[in-house]
């Protein structure tokens, strides 16, 4: 993946962390939803509001390290 998405080992160790903080806020919310309401509204939260959540961070992750492969490129580029 490295080859795919130009980002440092830095930028990689950062992604990689705030994938597992947000996966562990899920598995956290999913307990939760789990523990304390019927089937039927657990089976709704898993089935729609989960992958809502995962997608919408995924989408901001992959938004947010475009902006830092510019900023890099923009740092590299001849002239500056």
């Amino acid at each position: 993946m490295g080859g795919m998405v130009a980002l440092s080992p830095a930028g990689w160790t950062y992604l990689t962390r705030r994938f597992a903080a947000v996966l562990l806020v899920l598995a956290a919310a999913n307990e939760a939803v789990w523990r304390n309401y019927s089937t039927d509204v657990w089976v709704a939260y898993d089935t729609f509001v989960m992958p809502a959540a995962f997608f919408g961070y995924l989408a901001f992750s992959i938004r947010r390290a475009r902006q830092v492969r510019s900023e890099a490129q923009r740092a590299r580029a001849p002239g500056n």
